[in-house]
Order: structure tokens, then sequence, then C-alpha cells
């Protein structure tokens, strides 16, 4: 006989929400707009 395999659901969206969180992590550097070292701290309130 084999057992049927039973996917615990918290455990589930807990490994899917660490997945897509390290996968946003890992392609930051891709997606930002600006330079996260090239902030000009004398004008950043400038109008």
């Amino acid at each position: 006989m084999q057992k049927k395999l039973r996917i615990d659901l918290p455990t589930l969206f807990a490994s899917l929400w660490l997945c897509l969180m390290l996968l946003i992590a890992a392609t930051a550097p891709l997606i930002a707009p600006h330079d996260i070292t090239a902030m000009d701290l004398r004008h950043r309130l400038a109008p």
C-alpha cells in the first residue's frame, strides 16, 4: 500500500511565502529604480 502524502496548508503557505521573499530579495538590485549609494542628502527634500 502507498501512503498518500498529506500537505499541511500552513507549511505550504509559509514555504511559498519564503520562496517569494527570497526571489524578491535576489532580484531587488535588478528592479530598483535608483542606486542606493548615489543619494544626494543635501538636495533630497528640495522641491
